[in-house]
């Protein structure tokens, strides 16, 4: 009965247009894959680095989100850019003027939807999970990419992209979240986590939350979170990092004055906490 009632609240919310995209066939999930799209790399991140998280409602090729993206990168000229929801066509143009590794988990009929890590340093390493639960109607999975960047004093950066299942049960979504533990846990470093999480209920909130607890990972502040995207009266999306590193005050912002995506593009900026 549970799980016929969030088939019922899925078809709902494509009816309604949330995360809304025109397909002329229903998408197919893209096995784990990822690219690595070249840019000219720096050496490594630097003791202070900037944020920006995005869920683009598949965008990528529209001239307001490229407008919109492009002015966020000349305005805050963040490092580290977590996009969610990016198209890619079979050419696999970089939307960003980075190094980038991308990780589709659908296939279009235009090309693939998926995760985009950005950076001025090349990963040193980066894997790709997807769900073992698949999303009704569509019957595609979700995502995470992980990718590892250097930092100063031979410190490695874990950077996790995510975006969580969403209409399937609380323990098809913690399982998702049980992963994610699993592989931060591995990592001895700093660690950022960003995404679209899907914490819409009560419930998905407080096993994110006790995930993130669990792995002594803080949450960003947005003074202004009312402008973050929510539905159901939860945000979905967040920004988490580990004790390693500190905010720069003043830095969280949420930037609702760009529109081209139904999420607002999120940014902060981080520091080393201490130089091992």
């Amino acid at each position: 009965m549970k799980i016929m009632r969030l088939r019922t609240l899925a078809v709902v919310a494509l009816l309604l247009g949330i995360g809304s995209y025109a397909y002329l066939q229903l998408p197919q999930a893209a096995a784990p894959q990822s690219w690595v799209l070249p840019a000219s790399p720096q050496p490594s991140l630097s003791h202070s680095f900037t944020l920006l998280n995005w869920n683009i409602q598949k965008r990528s090729y529209e001239p307001k989100w490229q407008q919109q993206f492009a002015a966020i990168e000349q305005q805050y000229q963040p490092e580290l850019i977590t996009l969610q929801e990016v198209s890619l066509t079979a050419s696999k143009q970089n939307p960003s003027n980075s190094n980038a590794v991308y990780a589709p988990n659908l296939i279009t009929h235009s090309g693939y939807s998926g995760l985009l890590t950005a950076t001025p340093t090349p990963a040193v390493d980066h894997f790709v999970r997807l769900t073992t639960a698949a999303e009704p109607v569509s019957d595609t999975p979700k995502i995470a990419l992980y990718s590892q960047h250097l930092l100063p004093h031979r410190q490695q950066l874990l950077l996790i992209n995510i975006h969580a299942i969403n209409f399937v049960t609380d323990a098809q979504y913690q399982n998702q979240l049980n992963d994610l533990h699993k592989q931060i846990t591995s990592h001895n470093g700093p660690v950022v986590l960003s995404g679209d999480f899907n914490s819409w209920s009560d419930s998905r909130q407080r096993r994110l939350d006790n995930v993130v607890a669990s792995l002594g990972l803080s949450e960003v502040y947005f003074a202004d979170s009312g402008e973050i995207k929510s539905f159901f009266g939860h945000r979905l999306d967040h920004i988490y990092f580990s004790q390693h590193l500190s905010t720069v005050t003043g830095s969280a912002m949420v930037l609702d004055q760009f529109d081209a995506s139904d999420h607002a593009p999120m940014i902060v900026s981080f520091s080393l906490a201490t130089a091992e």
